[in-house]
Parts: structure tokens; C-alpha cells; sequence
């Protein structure tokens, strides 16, 4: 159960990690889009990162709690 729980954590991060890449890309690439979003893709950006960092302190909470390395 344990391994499920983190494997699924590693994809969740790696997932939202892409996805704040896409919208940064999106935004560097693409400034007129940008300002017509109304500022939704910068709030957006930092949701993803939110979900990225703790999810990511999920799989170095239970990898590190857990004795391994």
C-alpha cells in the first residue's frame, strides 16, 4: 500500500511540475495571452507549484521517515 501511495506521489509531482513548465512557457512565449487571462495563468502557476512542493514533501517525508535513502 505504501509503495502505491508513493508511486502515485511521484507521478502527481512530476505531473504538476510539466504543467507549471507549460504555463510558464506559455507566458514567456506567448505575453499578449497572458494579459488577455486576466492574471489566471499566473494563479494557476502558483497552485501547481503548491501541489508540486507538497506532494513532493510527501515522497521525501516517507522515503526519509522510513530509514531509506
Amino acid at each position: 500500500m505504501d509503495k502505491t501511495k508513493l508511486k502515485f506521489a511521484i507521478i502527481f509531482t512530476s505531473v504538476t511540475a510539466a504543467g507549471a513548465v507549460a504555463i510558464g512557457v506559455v507566458e514567456f512565449y506567448a505575453p499578449g495571452y497572458v494579459a488577455k487571462s486576466g492574471g489566471t495563468l499566473g494563479s494557476t502557476s502558483d497552485v501547481l507549484k503548491l501541489l508540486a512542493t507538497t506532494s513532493l514533501g510527501f515522497v521525501f517525508g516517507r522515503t526519509l521517515g522510513n530509514g531509506d535513502s
